[in-house]
């Protein structure tokens, strides 16, 4: 590759990325209004921050977003793990796309860490340690905001 050709490609990346940021602020609102209608109040915040992560990094966070809240609103309105697993794995996302969605997932849905470990359970991934106190401490967080709710 000429040092042209490199500049071009440079240029292509950066303003694709461009795009992509531009794209994720005009959807934004709508996120923060998807989220807020499903995840506890509680987790608002958080949930607004780091939707303006995926502002700042464009074209990735939005295919990553857009597909947690996809699965997200699938499991609140009463889906079944195994409908929303088919969901989440029909939006063909990998490598860290993949894996920060199901993140997203495991920390905002009210059923995060059921689907994650249905999802893990039924592609055979193991679970580390550390990522098994995480989902048991989002289970005790998530019974303590179900039982303000009440």
């Amino acid at each position: 590759m000429t040092e042209e050709e490199k500049k071009e490609e440079i240029r292509k990346i950066d303003e694709e990325q461009a795009q992509g940021r531009k794209l994720a602020g005009i959807k934004s609102n709508a996120w923060l209004k998807r989220g807020f209608d499903i995840i506890y109040p509680e987790r608002q915040e958080y949930y607004t921050e780091t939707v303006g992560q995926v502002v700042k990094s464009g074209f990735y966070g939005i295919e990553c977003l857009d597909a947690a809240l996809d699965v997200m609103e699938c499991i609140e309105g009463g889906a079944s793990m195994e409908d929303a697993i088919e969901l989440f794995d029909s939006k063909g996302l990998d490598g860290p796309i993949y894996m920060n969605a199901q993140k997203l997932i495991l920390n905002f849905s009210k059923q995060g860490p059921e689907f994650d470990e249905a999802y893990n359970e039924k592609h055979d991934i193991k679970i580390s340690d550390s990522r098994k106190e995480a989902i048991e401490r989002i289970k005790e967080e998530n019974r303590s905001f179900a039982g303000k709710q009440l």
